[in-house]
């Protein structure tokens, strides 16, 4: 029988210390994890767009239940403590406050849940109530008609964002947490290996 994450452990290679898995970014230089574009200090620039993306696809990979270990292998850099802690910061900093964005998300979804229901009980009330005197008025069985199915939309929007998009806000929540929590380290590389 093989194991659950065999599939996995032909992608990624696993730490033999904490069993996590080790997702592998290959750069010649520090300054190349940041947006070259971004004219601050290095600790201190934009995560470059394409490794951000990779890291978020390789994360949604590996089953949240599992560690990740990220690992820079540099090919053209003299190892630099300095810039190694400003990377490490950066990363910490830019990953918990994409969650927290993500957050603030999941409230605002809740709160316009919220605001659905009431809004859908409101008309459907308001509908059921102007219904019982019903004249045969088409102009007024029609405004009737009207505020019932607005009340099944309101309430139909409140269940698909607390139900549809809550689990995916949730789910990139904790692949942000797993990052942001990631143990970040460097490995140098020559690029010329005597053979």
């Amino acid at each position: 029988m093989k194991p659950a994450n065999a599939h996995l452990e032909k992608i990624y290679e696993r730490d033999q210390s904490t069993d996590a898995f080790i997702i592998a970014v290959a750069i010649e230089k520090y300054c190349d994890v940041f947006n070259e574009l971004d004219p601050a200090p290095l600790g201190k620039r934009d995560y470059n767009n394409d490794l951000r993306v990779f890291l978020e696809n390789c994360s949604s990979d590996i089953p949240l239940k599992h560690d990740v270990v990220l690992q820079f292998n540099l090919a053209d850099e003299i190892p630099d403590t300095t810039n190694e802690e400003q990377i490490k910061s950066a990363f910490n900093t830019y990953f918990s406050f994409a969650k927290s964005l993500m957050d603030a998300e999941v409230r605002t979804t809740y709160n316009r849940s919220v605001l659905y229901t009431g809004a859908s009980i409101l008309l459907l009330l308001t509908a059921y109530y102007l219904r019982t005197p019903s004249p045969d008025n088409i102009f007024y069985r029609t405004l009737i008609e009207g505020i019932n199915i607005s009340g099944w939309v309101f309430l139909w929007e409140a269940v698909s964002n607390f139900a549809f998009g809550k689990k995916e806000t949730r789910n990139k929540r904790l692949h942000y947490k797993r990052l942001g929590s990631a143990q970040v380290r460097f490995k140098y590389v020559p690029i010329f290996q005597s053979t």
